[in-house]
């Protein structure tokens, strides 16, 4: 990794400023010069570790005229940001003060950054004046991309730390295989990650997807990171399996009442293959008849009819296998339920599991 001293910018963007009264020439402030003085820049062959804690840079910010020089009577405070994906830390001003055409020494922080983003300064004015809207980039800060733990894992449950963010996920050098695949989309964990650890993540095709079956290695995979009603998705997306391999699916985590109860550690096996186990089906109500979604016990000192849910967890989308009835399998007990893990904040119970064939219900 390298670490930076004093790196020129390489492009200097947008005009600003205003022309001269008898239109010859423009004047007043062009553009910016970012230097950054210390942090580390990496490079493509060496990137800067995603940053999942705040990573400090210093800056310098030069306002400079059309001539390129540093225009002494700019006066005010740009605004800055990090360009196309990351974000200022929470205690990092978003206005820094520039006088006399300089701010020396400007110390931020950066936090989920991912992929090659820039540090932007612009003038954009403030409440009682207009800015010129001149701007200026840093050097490009080359940042690995992330694992998908590293994409799901937040302070809130219903979120992740990228959120609204085109991402590129880290797969080609680990093993992330295809657990279960839907009408509209595929389940895939990362192996290397321990078991509630953050490893899945629910792949939206919109469609059946193609070039993958369950078992298919990911070689490549981005896209889209949406929250649908708490539950992590990427969407839009573009994904890649190695040819003719296949990973071992890994054993599906048992849960149990206790960990049922635990929305953070049941956070952790989103998408994740799970297991309940002895438990007994509910009567079903609407949500079977609307959505396709029936309960079952699975706290053997709980109830069926407990406030909110408390205890049941959902088996959902069995539809599609006609070896399933679950009207049938009122009253009684199942010896196992395993699939895919699902979060929907507006069902009552939120979780759900989703069997990916009629074998994994008995």
């Amino acid at each position: 990794m390298k670490k930076i001293g004093l790196l020129l910018l390489t492009s200097l963007l947008i005009l600003g400023g205003a022309c001269s009264e008898n239109g010859d020439e423009p004047t007043g402030i062009n553009s910016f010069r970012v230097t950054i003085v210390e942090g580390e820049t990496g490079s493509n062959a060496d990137r800067v570790p995603f940053p999942e804690d705040p990573v400090q840079y210093v800056l310098d910010i030069r306002a400079l005229d059309f001539d390129g020089k540093v225009d002494k009577s700019y006066d005010g405070k740009v605004a800055i940001s990090v360009q196309p994906a990351g974000a200022l830390g929470e205690d990092t001003p978003s206005r820094v003060a520039v006088e006399n055409g300089v701010a020396e020494r400007v110390e931020i922080e950066l936090e989920r950054c991912h992929g090659d983003v820039t540090i932007w300064v612009e003038d954009a004015g403030g409440v009682d004046t207009s800015g010129s809207y001149a701007v200026g980039a840093s050097p490009v800060l080359h940042f690995a991309y992330p694992t998908i733990a590293q994409m799901q894992r937040w302070h809130d449950f219903e979120s992740s730390a990228l959120r609204g963010d085109f991402v590129e996920l880290r797969v080609a050098d680990r093993n992330v295989v295809v657990t279960n695949i839907r009408r509209d989309g595929f389940y895939c964990q990362d192996l290397d990650e321990g078991e509630g650890e953050h490893g899945g993540v629910y792949v939206y095709t919109h469609n059946r997807p193609d070039g993958v079956i369950i078992g298919s290695k990911l070689i490549a995979l981005r896209g889209q990171v949406s929250e649908f009603f708490g539950f992590t998705e990427l969407g839009f997306p573009d994904y890649v399996a190695a040819p003719g391999q296949e990973l071992a699916l890994p054993d599906p985590a048992v849960i149990d009442a206790s960990l049922l109860a635990d929305d953070e550690a049941m956070e952790g096996l989103e998408s994740s293959l799970v297991a309940v186990t002895d438990v007994l089906v509910c009567p079903l109500d609407e949500q079977y008849t609307l959505y396709d979604q029936w309960p079952v016990l699975v706290d053997p000192n709980g109830s069926c009819y407990s406030e909110e849910g408390a205890g049941v967890i959902l088996v959902a989308e069995t539809g599609g296998y006609d070896e399933i009835d679950p009207p049938s399998l009122e009253g009684t007990q199942l010896r196992q339920v395993t699939g895919t893990l699902r979060y929907h904040y507006l069902a009552t119970p939120s979780w759900m599991i989703i069997p990916r064939s009629a074998d994994d219900v008995r």
